[in-house]
């Protein structure tokens, strides 16, 4: 896992400027971890080895990283314990989702994923040489988030000045804690892939 935002990048926004650069650096590391969590996939680009899937007897599957640029190899595991390792050029790819499809030629052991349980391995090659604008500013506005919620009382809800009132309560508007606007910019980067 690689960082997705620069420190020069998080210091644009006003509230995280002129922040003690160790603790830039932990909340720029930690707010990357957390949307890569929440989208359930990695954004840098990688060589992905040995990636697991069931194998359900149709013709594609999708991968959990993407887009996805290249396919190494897909190796099958049969019932047996042999196996069939089949090149990436067997296969269409749709970069964007990250599906693979097959293609086979007409004499390839394998034109479709045989059921199974962990039967099918994939290496390939897939993510961002430069992160989506909206994946940074999402991982920013979360580094601005936990600075802010760092100095607050975690059991304050609101509080009210004038003639002094407080009401204590768990945190609002979080969703595996993220905010809703960090959310909704990461909402077309999810992996809804298990």
């Amino acid at each position: 896992m690689a960082d997705l935002v620069t420190t020069a990048r998080a210091e644009m926004n006003p509230n995280i400027a002129g922040m003690d650069a160790n603790w830039l650096a932990t909340l720029i590391t930690v707010a990357s971890k957390a949307v890569e969590n929440y989208c359930n996939r990695e954004f840098t680009s990688q060589t992905v080895s040995n990636e697991i899937h069931d194998g359900d007897g149709e013709k594609d599957l999708f991968l959990r990283n993407f887009p996805v640029a290249s396919i190494t190899q897909v190796v099958i595991t049969e019932n047996d314990g042999d196996t069939v390792t089949i090149t990436g050029t067997y296969f269409r790819i749709n970069q964007r989702t990250g599906q693979i499809i097959f293609e086979p030629a007409e004499t390839a052991d394998y034109s479709y994923f045989p059921e199974g349980f962990q039967n099918i391995s994939v290496t390939y090659v897939a993510g961002y040489s430069t992160i989506p604008e909206p994946v940074q500013e999402a991982t920013v506005q979360l580094i601005a988030w936990l600075k802010s919620e760092s100095d607050k009382d975690p059991n304050l809800k609101a509080e009210k000045l004038g003639d002094w009132s407080a009401s204590y309560g768990g945190t609002t508007g979080t969703e595996g804690g993220l905010p809703q606007s960090v959310r909704r910019l990461l909402g077309a980067y999810r992996s809804m892939s298990v």
